[in-house]
């Protein structure tokens, strides 16, 4: 029971550099699939059990180390990833993580209003994005030079939507 009398259930995660393939199903959402790399956290997660809207709070640090996911749907990799995210109850924040999609290096800030919605808004840059590593495109040919783009993010069950702005 906490000081106000409601019963919260109270999680403590602590890794230190840890491959991420046996630990995947605790970081990746299930269209995403671990391959490679290292995590390491230090995280508190909690969740008020007399209310089922309450949703999860989350407080502490995850820290990836080139770490590598498979895209079920589309059978991309995202490769390379490596960058920390903070938690801060229902909110987190991501700043600089770099990537590598195929022959795509770039880097996001993410910025997750709410953890239990699985949305967020985001920001990306990119010297040279290739079409190609882009899994919406038909026919995908040709590079983008400076590319930057920001928008909105929505992984909630199944959905899957992106929604920006790409100049």
């Amino acid at each position: 029971l906490s000081e106000d009398h409601t019963r919260r259930l109270s999680v403590n995660l602590k890794t230190s550099k840890s491959p991420v393939k046996p630990l995947g199903f605790l970081l990746a959402p299930s269209s995403l699939e671990p391959a490679g790399g290292n995590v390491d956290w230090d995280l508190r997660l909690e969740r008020d059990l007399d209310s089922v809207e309450s949703g999860w709070e989350i407080r502490g640090m995850l820290n990836l180390d080139q770490v590598a996911l498979r895209q079920k749907d589309f059978g991309k990799t995202i490769d390379r990833l490596t960058g920390s995210v903070s938690f801060l109850g229902r909110h987190a924040r991501a700043n600089n993580v770099s990537f590598r999609v195929g022959s795509t290096a770039a880097s996001v800030s993410l910025e997750v209003s709410d953890i239990n919605s699985l949305r967020a808004r985001y920001s990306l840059r990119s010297d040279n994005l290739a079409f190609a590593d882009l899994p919406f495109f038909a026919k995908p040919a040709g590079l983008m030079k400076n590319a930057l783009s920001s928008g909105e993010v929505n992984l909630a069950a199944g959905m899957q939507r992106l929604r920006g702005v790409l100049t």
